[in-house]
């Protein structure tokens, strides 16, 4: 019979052998394959690809550069009704170019607004002298100034005062309500507004005529 140590040892060698079977065994099985990714279902759509949107302008006034026709057009006016105006005030004394500005520039004219007939004849006096100091500003030919007076309009009137009208019936009423609470201070305030009711009171029939 054998010993119990060479049993042990017997079974850890058949153990080591049947290991070193297993993975002579899975060395020699082909590679897998790499798995693709599955393909979306029909009730799965593929994804689309994002549309690039267009730059936006970092500024409004870049947009405008960029557009043509009667935007720009408006943009270039604007601008140098700007700048002329700046000019036209500098080469205007005050207080005058405090109520003096150009409006448009017209090739015949430029259109120059002022608020009163005495200041406008103060500008036709000096117009010579601003054309001038407009052209040394502007640097380029300037026509003869269209001066026009534009008045601006009144403030509009105060309304007068409507007066409240009350009926005699409502100053009757009043006036019980007084009574009912007489030396009391509810009392005596309705019967102080019953008196001026009552000195104010019409006719139901016609609330525009006094009693």
């Amino acid at each position: 019979m054998p010993r119990p140590d060479a049993s042990r040892r017997l079974a850890a060698h058949a153990r080591a052998a049947a290991l070193k079977a297993l993975i002579a065994q899975s060395e020699s099985l082909p590679a897998a394959a790499p798995r693709r990714p599955a393909r979306p279902g029909p009730d799965l759509p593929l994804p689309k690809p994002a549309a690039r949107r267009p730059p936006l302008p970092k500024r409004l006034g870049e947009h405008w550069q960029r557009a043509g026709g009667d935007t720009r057009a408006l943009l270039d006016t604007a601008r140098a009704l700007t700048i002329a105006n700046r000019a036209f005030a500098a080469s205007v004394r005050p207080p005058l170019n405090e109520h003096a500005q150009l409006a448009r520039l017209d090739p015949a004219g430029w259109v120059v607004l002022v608020d009163s007939p005495a200041w406008a004849a103060r500008l036709r006096f000096g117009a010579q002298a601003v054309q001038r100091g407009l052209q040394q500003r502007l640097q380029c030919p300037v026509p003869a100034l269209d001066i026009r007076v534009i008045v601006p309009p009144p403030p509009p009137r105060p309304q007068a005062h409507r007066r409240l009208s009350i009926s005699a019936s409502s100053a009757a009423s009043l006036a019980a309500a007084a009574r009912a609470h007489a030396g009391e201070a509810l009392g005596a305030a309705l019967a102080r507004l019953a008196a001026h009711a009552g000195a104010r009171a019409t006719s139901v029939g016609d609330p525009g005529q006094a009693r």
